[in-house]
């Protein structure tokens, strides 16, 4: 955090991966608890400039994360209650806990405006395979993106991808920024009143008329 706020960051963001356990009776889950809202308290107390963002994940290096998901990790930071504490949302950690994207941004806009951070990639759910964002689940991330405009998201979009086979790193980069922006604009196109009038009638097959003309522009 002092290093942070000494460049001009004035932002962390951590990631317990190896707070959990893996086998019963291997921890006392109430001081687990204890200890963890302990440890991000006194962190945000630190300095109350530095904004801190929690970062969850189902598993990996441990079988069991304590903080696994979108709504625990909203529970822990709505128990500190501390403006410079809140969440970074790892769409390849929430996708692992079958998560959906959207609904995880309006959980946490709902429930104190927690969302601070962003990691953009992708994966099949059952490892955190750090691909290109929408690669994989590309119809859910037009409807991320769109709730990320509608609960007025305006922190920052990091790329979390790791190129583990592909030569030319920097394509690789450089098409996930396009898909980005791809996936941004199709939001974009969506008429929030025609939106609106599907939430309310829950009308799946419109919805998905709507999401094909966003993204392919065919009546």
């Amino acid at each position: 955090m002092d290093l942070a706020a000494s460049t001009g960051c004035n932002h962390v963001s951590p990631w317990p991966g190896h707070d959990g356990w893996d086998y019963v009776f291997q921890t006392d889950y109430i001081k687990m608890y204890d200890w963890m809202l302990e440890g991000l308290e006194e962190c945000a107390n630190h300095n109350p400039n530095v904004k801190i963002s929690l970062e969850f994940k189902p598993k990996e290096p441990r079988m069991h994360i304590m903080i696994d998901s979108t709504a625990k990790a909203l529970l822990f930071v709505n128990m500190i209650n501390k403006p410079n504490l809140g969440i970074n949302l790892d769409v390849g950690h929430a996708n692992m806990g079958g998560e959906t994207l959207a609904e995880a941004v309006a959980l946490m806009k709902r429930f104190g405006n927690r969302l601070v951070h962003l990691h953009l990639n992708d994966n099949y759910r059952a490892t955190d395979d750090d691909m290109i964002p929408g690669s994989i689940h590309t119809l859910e991330w037009v409807e991320f993106f769109y709730w990320l405009d509608r609960t007025g998201y305006d922190g920052w979009f990091s790329l979390d991808i790791f190129a583990y086979r592909e030569k030319n790193k920097i394509a690789v980069a450089r098409e996930a920024l396009a898909w980005l922006e791809t996936f941004a604009a199709a939001a974009e196109r969506i008429d929030h009143e025609e939106a609106e009038a599907i939430f309310a009638s829950g009308d799946a097959m419109a919805a998905q008329a709507m999401l094909r003309r966003a993204l392919f522009g065919h009546r």
